[in-house]
């Protein structure tokens, strides 16, 4: 079965999928376009330059050479429910294709403000004062990008956080599969031997994860325990996880109100993960998440805790590592991921 992932690699998400079902037989290809993000992977990606705007000779080769590969798949496999070509032309084309699709919405492209800011005060705060996504205008735009892809006869994967965002219709058909990331990307190393606790955050989206006020929390603990903080923003993958590895504490983010895919990395590499999971997101998830929950209020003390013990950040580094293996593997996704394919193509792999 050949299967095409397409246009984006957010947080490497496309690239950890394509490799495994590869790994798992399928033959899996992955395109995206324009210039990837450093920190992201690009194994198993082939990234096609985006044409200028106005450039119409260079996107109508671009456009061709896309649905050539179209053409030649059995299922397409989309991510962000969103166009990377002008006018939406690349949507467009996918959607026209007449092949079995699988959308997967990965969150600020169907976020829902309205349903968000009902139990969420912290995105409510951010929303309209500096938020990164501000795509995310309105119920109608959410409902509309997800229409879109649904009169395709797209399926929508989605993993639980994003459950609340799907319309009535959307959710009748939707499957719900987490993230993953191949194992092997993320070896276990000894257990940091810094004398002093080393603390790391990547703001990505400084105002949606909270970066400000995961700063003056540790602002508020300096003279009182010692650490070392690093802002982890601008650096290659391979520096990127080589910071990581070497961190005793990873803050995720304290606004959004679930967990990324930095956080997922991080536990897969045994690292305590501190976010903001809320409550009717948190009981989605199996009971053994072992994110450390802190609100924007608690998280001084729930710092201070895990820096003045690292026993306590051994424990909870392992059980994160256990929860990547059983959750977030994405070896076990690709397995779910060849079953709905089938299920779209009416045969075998």
């Amino acid at each position: 079965m050949r299967v095409l992932h397409l246009p984006r690699n957010i947080a490497s998400i496309l690239s950890h999928q394509v490799r495994a079902e590869v790994d798992a037989g399928l033959d899996a290809a992955g395109i995206v376009f324009g210039p990837q993000s450093p920190i992201t992977s690009s194994s198993a990606v082939e990234v096609w330059p985006l044409p200028r705007r106005r450039d119409v000779l260079g996107w109508r080769a671009t456009l061709r050479a896309l649905e050539s590969r179209m053409r030649a798949a059995d299922v397409i496999h989309w991510y962000f429910g969103r166009s990377v070509a002008p006018l939406g032309l690349d949507s467009r084309l996918v959607l026209n294709a007449n092949r079995p699709g699988v959308v997967e919405f990965l969150g600020s492209d169907v976020r829902d403000p309205a349903v968000e800011c009902t139990d969420n005060p912290y995105y409510a705060a951010a929303f309209g004062r500096g938020y990164e996504y501000m795509r995310e205008e309105s119920s109608r735009s959410s409902r509309r990008v997800q229409m879109t892809f649904l009169r395709a006869g797209f399926v929508p994967v989605v993993p639980n956080g994003v459950v609340q965002y799907l319309i009535p219709a959307a959710r009748e058909v939707a499957r719900v599969i987490e993230r993953g990331v191949l194992l092997e990307d993320y070896p276990l190393a000894q257990r940091p031997s810094n004398e002093v606790p080393v603390v790391v955050h990547a703001p990505s989206a400084p105002v949606a994860k909270g970066t400000e006020m995961i700063e003056a929390a540790l602002d508020s603990l300096r003279g009182d325990v010692e650490f070392e903080y690093v802002r982890l923003e601008g650096v290659p993958r391979r520096e990127a996880l080589a910071t990581m590895m070497q961190a005793d504490v990873v803050v995720d983010q304290v606004v959004l109100g679930d967990y990324g895919m930095a956080a997922i990395e991080a536990m897969a590499l045994a690292k305590p993960v501190v976010a903001w999971v809320k409550p009717a997101i948190r009981v989605l998830y199996p009971p053994d998440l072992p994110v450390v929950d802190a609100r924007v209020e608690d998280l001084p003390q729930v710092l201070h805790r895990l820096l003045t013990d690292p026993e306590l950040r051994t424990t909870i580094g392992t059980q994160g590592r256990r929860f990547v293996e059983r959750y977030h593997n994405a070896r076990l996704r690709a397995r779910e991921m060849m079953e709905l394919y089938l299920e779209l193509t009416g045969g075998p792999a």
